[in-house]
């Protein structure tokens, strides 16, 4: 009896300490952080404050803050660090491929499927990684005859003609430089991505400057529709995963209307340049 008895408390103590019994594993993650500074005294315990920040928009000065009196490691959470050093810390756990969180990544996935971005498992994220990588690397792009070809047309017969006409006095004699750039990059991808004549032409449109939208201007449009797409309110599908599918289960979706409107907006003009292209 008393042997049976020590073998139950052994039994019962090995599967406490087991790695696959959640309890030790929330323990170890606990035990194991209890030396970072906290950026906040509730830090340690719950996540309250950090989730605070974030919907707030205040996040980027709490951690600022954090990181100025604590160092380059501080605890956000009961599971989370913020590091600030890239070569010290982010780059380390970067490489060391920890898992990623899916419903962050959710939000950006395209036709209910994955991509390269949102691709969880790393031995899938490679793959997808290396099916590209030689297209995209620095030196296939500084040898290709297509993009040279491609940066000549944006050139001289998009954005010269455009400032042009601006030093000519056509328009309203002002530039918005950031819109410009917008047109610039959107023209320049997608001329790369699917040829010169199947790309868009937001160069040839100008901004009217005003907070009311443009529908004729076709990168107004796109831009209204992808902001839609990061609206305030998928906050609570990146960082409350749990209560948003338990009220979207009882009928309430957190996500506004226009949320889905600018996400099939974009899918259906990506695959129409797609088809565009392949028809060419």
């Amino acid at each position: 009896m008393i042997n049976s008895c020590k073998r139950h408390r052994k039994h019962g103590l090995t599967c406490a300490c087991s790695p696959c019994n959640p309890l030790y594993f929330s323990l170890r993650i606990l035990f194991s952080l209890r030396k970072v500074p906290a950026a906040h005294w509730s830090s340690r315990f719950s996540s309250a404050r950090i989730l605070w920040a974030r919907w707030t928009g205040t996040e980027l000065k709490f951690l600022l803050d954090a990181h100025g009196r604590l160092g380059p490691i501080v605890l956000v959470g009961p599971q989370d660090i913020s590091e600030s050093s890239y070569q010290d810390e982010i780059r380390k756990v970067y490489d060391a491929g920890f898992p990623k969180p899916a419903s962050w990544y959710s939000m950006f996935n395209y036709y209910g499927t994955s991509n390269a971005f949102t691709s969880l498992d790393r031995s899938e994220h490679g793959i997808r990684r290396r099916r590209t990588a030689a297209l995209y690397s620095k030196s296939a792009l500084m040898q290709s005859k297509h993009l040279r070809e491609v940066t000549d047309c944006i050139i001289y017969e998009r954005l010269l003609p455009r400032l042009e006409a601006l030093l000519a006095g056509c328009g309203t004699g002002r530039l918005d430089g950031l819109d410009l750039s917008y047109r610039i990059c959107a023209d320049y991808l997608s001329s790369f991505l699917f040829g010169y004549c199947n790309s868009t032409s937001f160069l040839s449109f100008s901004s009217n400057g005003k907070a009311k939208l443009n529908r004729d201007d076709p990168l107004e449009l796109w831009r209204f529709h992808y902001e839609n797409m990061s609206c305030r309110e998928a906050f609570f599908v990146q960082e409350m995963p749990g209560l948003y599918r338990l009220l979207k289960a009882l009928r309430t979706n957190l996500l506004p209307r226009q949320y889905s409107e600018g996400t099939r907006f974009l899918e259906n003009w990506m695959s129409a340049m797609t088809e565009k292209a392949d028809r060419t």
